[in-house]
């Protein structure tokens, strides 16, 4: 993937892929980062890439694929520890889980997972226009069962995840 994206890479942007789990990529090499951008399969990566981003007070940014593939989620965790964290936006998520590969994933799908990410990667670096009411979740469904929906989730006074990060 970061091969494929360092084409595209423009003023100064560096795009850095290490072939480890998250956990011990971030050990063994310290990039520096503006964004964390998470687009993995299991749960128990995306809790320590949620509490990685969060103790450095940076942004994040999740995105999944239903496992048919058909339905897509993006999140915005803020760099402020008073922000939401993807638990408090999928309080429901089971911190052991892991899913198989979204194998019935087309085209269409990685696509608009990869422009929602894009699009809150550069609202976390840029910010919103003065206009624009911000959001920080996101989800499509490709089939047109569940409408597209935008919401400003907020942090969540019992979220497990975030009352332990202090």
């Amino acid at each position: 993937l970061a091969e494929n994206l360092r084409p595209h890479a423009v003023g100064g942007a560096q795009i850095t892929g290490i072939a480890l789990p998250f956990e011990e990529a971030v050990q063994r090499f310290p990039v520096p980062v503006d964004v964390l951008v998470v687009g993995v399969d299991n749960n128990p990566c995306r809790l320590a890439c949620v509490k990685w981003a969060r103790r450095r007070n940076i942004p994040a940014v999740f995105t999944m694929l239903s496992q048919d593939g058909m339905r897509l989620h993006c999140f915005l965790q803020g760099p402020n520890p008073k922000d939401a964290c993807l638990w408090c936006a999928l309080p429901n998520l089971n911190p052991t889980e892991t899913a198989p590969c979204a194998a019935g994933a087309i085209i269409s799908s990685c696509l608009l997972a990869g422009a929602f990410t894009v699009f809150f990667a550069h609202r976390a670096v840029m910010g919103w226009p003065a206009k624009v009411q911000p959001f920080n979740w996101r989800e499509a469904d490709l089939l047109g069962a569940v409408p597209e929906r935008t919401a400003m989730v907020e942090r969540r006074r019992q979220c497990p995840v975030c009352r332990n990060l202090h």
